[in-house]
């Protein structure tokens, strides 16, 4: 039934059972594919096939990996024989799962462009949780010249007149003006009877998929946005799009043409078995037209041709894909010129010739089913794929959605694969010998600062924006610039004020043309005097900058993860993140310290915390002993380790913390939420001996924080965005915001 309100107001679709197979983007190296086989056994026994859990009433485990994009993960009970029953993991539809549609849009926030719009030479990108302005000015270049908060979940965008109108999730529909593209503004906005999760512009009214809620008609010409009419379907409305009268839904488990004058559904058509085995193989999600013929992106079924000639008697004709490829998945399809460019995920754009529209896709085609992987015995560092989600993110490459607009082709990026935002502007023209679309410009989450430190005359950040900055009236100026802060991964003080950094392959010190040779480091510290700690996965160099002369120590046991490294008068502390215990290096001799208790050797080993939140370690000196924040999955502790052995502790928010510091009093940690771009300060009083420490103040911002350090009453904040945001710390150790100063620009 069809409410009108204008009178009154004037999923992998083919299940596959979870344990450590992944597929993998084509751009990446195939070495990091990674299968292990066997289930069960000593302790690794469990109910949950391949995801060994302590407690067997806890919430199955996930998959050792994130799922493939346009996908995600669902736990299904399963019978297991012998009377046993237990949970398997199968890979589902992000938004259409089994063709019911999710329930909450909450699992959609994610680090990826979702859709964007072009107007004039800017092009505005949305990722489920802001509006990126993109500068599109420059050839071969894309610049970011603002981000917008404060506008729901946006998932998807079209235009009205100079509008931008977007389909914000729970936010309803959300109107931007970007006639300044340098400071875009939220300008109305209209609540909706549930989530938008696409929209098409037709004339002066918004058409809107509800999800479970059906369609909505928004006339946009008031100047507060009106609901015209709502009309509920059965079924999940996944995406749309209209003409004339009708507007064609892909509605997950089928396709159907709805009359928007009387709110009724026509008609409807869709593949032949597209549910098997309750799974639903072919979830109908984008839709787009190009003449009489509607392209529905399916997951595996690529686009699938449905004649609408006659509305009431749609036809499916066939589809386009890419049989028996696992990292074919479309999400998203629209059209350009006389060509269709279907969003397939990790396989990328496939390019279809539909300037005979019937004639494009007039072959269905089934995708072959998926062979189901063996489950994982091994220790989580040989599942998780820890150096992707670890070291800085590379570009992400995996289209949920395209857009061709004026003989470029842009293809928003999935990023929780690889952790990073990312659009790809491509030429709609292909190269003549290699059929590819020509790269013409890129963008990615900025990463212009990777980390900082600070003494009292001086802060020093690295990075591509990257510096040393001299505090002055309260901000900081620039004092130089050097190519090793560039280009460097890890950064320390030194005691006499110099700098000292890290590359992949050696270490370089302020003031100095010699460069130290040290292979495959993850972390540098200053140690006592003119020494350098500098950490291997297998050894620890201490390097005397003076006289060059090094020496190598073992580390006490093997590092699956990057080492971290921490310093005081005492010694050089380190530990790998996943170990149960910290070493303390002195005298030329390692001596373990108490363990943490943030998790132990056995709990360690549960795949179902690696799969929450990786490990985390940061080791720091202070006035009240050394100093650890220790985390794995939804647990992350701070502990200090007292003379005599005693610790004292304090849980933190449970975040991925990305640095800590200490003034001796205080640590200051810092941590990201890469899926809402949010970044958080956390600030912990130590207290006195004998008393647990207490975590005083909490900041957040907008932004991708990557380094903390605190000297002279302040805390600085590296984020990546090319900013330093500089914090006064107040008489109870409580960090409060004082300035943001830009040093390279959010590009």
């Amino acid at each position: 039934m069809r409410i009108s309100l204008r009178r009154m107001a004037l999923s992998l679709p083919f299940f596959m059972f979870a344990c450590s197979t992944r597929t993998q983007d084509q751009s990446q190296s195939q070495s990091q594919s990674q299968q292990s086989s066997g289930c069960g056994g000593g302790a690794w026994s469990s109910d949950v096939r391949g995801a060994p859990t302590k407690d067997p009433n806890a919430t199955p485990p996930r998959p050792d990996g994130p799922a493939p994009t346009g996908q995600s993960w669902k736990p299904v009970a399963s019978d297991e024989g012998c009377g046993r029953s237990g949970v398997r993991w199968v890979l589902v539809d992000e938004v259409c799962e089994d063709g019911a549609g999710i329930s909450s849009t909450s699992s959609l926030y994610a680090p990826m462009f979702r859709d964007g719009a072009v107007i004039g030479d800017h092009l505005f990108a949305v990722d489920a949780s802001h509006l990126w302005s993109l500068d599109l000015a420059t050839a071969g270049e894309v610049h970011r010249s603002a981000l917008l908060t404060g506008v729901g979940q946006p998932l998807a965008v079209d235009r009205w007149n100079q509008e931008l109108v977007l389909a914000a999730g729970q936010g309803g529909l959300v109107l931007v003006d970007p006639s300044n593209p340098l400071a875009p503004t939220r300008s109305r906005s209209l609540s909706l009877p549930s989530p938008a999760f696409d929209l098409h512009v037709q004339g002066d009214d918004a058409y809107v998929a509800l999800g479970a809620g059906g369609v909505a008609q928004v006339d946009l010409a008031p100047a507060a946005p009106m609901l015209v009419a709502h009309s509920p379907m059965p079924g999940f409305a996944a995406g749309l799009t209209t003409r004339g009268k009708y507007a064609f839904v892909a509605g997950c488990s089928t396709f159907r043409v709805l009359d928007l004058e009387t709110g009724a559904v026509v008609s409807e058509a869709w593949v032949p078995n597209a549910i098997q085995n309750d799974r639903l193989v072919a979830p109908a999600k984008k839709v787009t037209l190009v003449g009489d013929v509607a392209f529905v992106a399916a997951g595996h079924y690529g686009a699938v041709a449905i004649d609408v000639s006659d509305p009431l008697k749609p036809q499916v004709l066939g589809n386009c894909t890419v049989p028996g490829d696992p990292a074919f998945y479309a999400s998203g399809v629209r059209a350009d010129a006389g060509t269709l460019y279907v969003a397939g995920g990790e396989w990328g754009v496939l390019r279809v010739d539909v300037s005979s529209p019937k004639m494009a896709c007039n072959r269905l085609v089934a995708p072959p089913p998926e062979n189901e992987p063996g489950c994982s015995t091994k220790p989580p560092w040989e599942v998780v794929p820890w150096n992707v989600l670890w070291d800085p993110p590379p570009p992400g490459k995996d289209p949920v959605q395209t857009l061709p607009v004026n003989g470029r082709l842009y293809a928003f990026g999935d990023a929780r694969r690889v952790g990073v935002r990312a659009v790809d502007v491509r030429d709609t023209q292909p190269d003549p010998v290699t059929k590819q679309l020509p790269l013409l410009a890129r963008y990615d989450e900025p990463r212009a600062l990777l980390g900082i430190a600070a003494s009292a005359t001086r802060v020093v950040a690295i990075g591509k924006a990257g510096g040393a900055f001299v505090p002055q009236d309260g901000g900081l100026v620039r004092q130089s610039t050097d190519p090793a802060l560039g280009g460097a991964t890890g950064l320390t003080m030194l005691g006499d004020g110099r700098w000292a950094t890290l590359d992949a392959s050696a270490v370089h010190v302020e003031g100095s043309a010699k460069v130290y040779p040290v292979a495959n480091a993850t972390a540098i510290v200053a140690g006592v005097g003119s020494e350098v700690a500098v950490a291997t996965q297998s050894t620890l160099h201490l390097l005397d900058v003076t006289t060059g002369i090094p020496r190598l120590f073992p580390l006490a046991q093997q590092a699956h993860l990057p080492v971290s490294l921490g310093s005081d008068a005492s010694g050089i502390y380190y530990a790998a993140p996943e170990w149960a215990t910290s070493e303390r290096l002195a005298a030329g001799v390692s001596t373990a310290i108490a363990a943490h208790g943030a998790f132990d050797a056995t709990t360690i080993l549960d795949t179902s915390l690696w799969r929450t939140r990786l490990p985390r370690r940061y080791l720091l000196g202070s006035s009240a002993g050394p100093v650890e924040i220790a985390g794995v999955g939804a647990q992350v502790r701070l502990v200090v380790h007292e003379a005599g052995g005693s610790l004292r502790s304090a849980a933190l928010p449970a975040l991925t913390y990305v640095g800590a510091a200490s003034d001796g009093a205080n640590v200051y940690a810092v941590a990201i939420d890469r899926s809402l771009y949010k970044s958080y300060l956390v600030s912990v009083r130590l207290g006195a001996p004998g008393s647990d420490p207490v975590v005083v103040a909490t900041e957040s911002f907008t932004g991708a924080a990557s380094g903390v350090a605190v000297a002279g009453g302040r805390v600085y904040v590296a984020d990546a965005d090319g900013f330093i945001r500089i914090y006064d710390v107040g008489a109870g150790g409580a960090a409060t915001p004082s300035r943001v100063v830009p040093v390279g620009g959010a590009q």
